[in-house]
């Protein structure tokens, strides 16, 4: 969420291959809103998923280096 990752999954039994992106709040007096949602396929091989993703959160890279 704005460049920072919130959650990280990894189906290590691959059963979630294919069908819904689900957004999920569970306080009903809070307001969630969505705006430029994008997603994108990453290979299996972690180190070439983060090399990957990190492309796209700039923010991220720079922590990483402190």
């Amino acid at each position: 969420m704005n460049d920072k990752i919130v959650t990280d999954f990894i189906d290590v039994n691959r059963t979630l291959t294919s069908g819904h992106l689900a957004f999920q709040q569970h306080d009903p007096a809070s307001k969630v809103e969505y705006r430029n949602v994008m997603v994108k396929p990453l290979p299996s091989d972690e180190a070439e998923a983060w090399k990957i993703a990190l492309q796209d959160m700039p923010d991220i890279k720079m922590e990483m280096k402190k």
